[in-house]
């Protein structure tokens, strides 16, 4: 999947894979994001590994910044649980983003 990728200036997103670790599905990347500034659709991240890893007891956690009365903090803004899922025969898992908001909130 190729999209636009967007500098994330004045807001960041923070993407991860959270969950205990096994042999297999620790060595899965994010291959790719899609960041869209303005309408809320045509976000993605693209996960990357051996094929067939399951992904069960992880989630992708979505985090954007927050500045609010002269302050930073961190906002999780989703998180996709991944159990039942796998990465396909070529060892790519695409994660449909919309909703996905990248701006700063505040």
């Amino acid at each position: 999947m190729k999209g636009n990728l967007v500098s994330l200036s004045a807001a960041w997103l923070l993407v991860g894979l959270m969950g205990s670790t096994t042999a297999t599905a620790q060595n899965v990347v994010i291959n790719e994001l899609n960041l869209v500034v303005g309408p809320e659709t045509g976000q993605f991240v693209e996960l990357y590994g051996a094929p067939g890893t399951a992904l069960d007891g992880h989630a992708l956690v979505i985090v954007k910044s927050a500045f609010s009365s002269g302050d930073w903090s961190a906002q999780t803004q989703a998180v996709v649980d991944l159990n039942g899922l796998a990465l396909n025969a070529e060892g790519f898992l695409a994660l449909n983003g919309d909703g996905w908001q990248n701006s700063v909130a505040g």
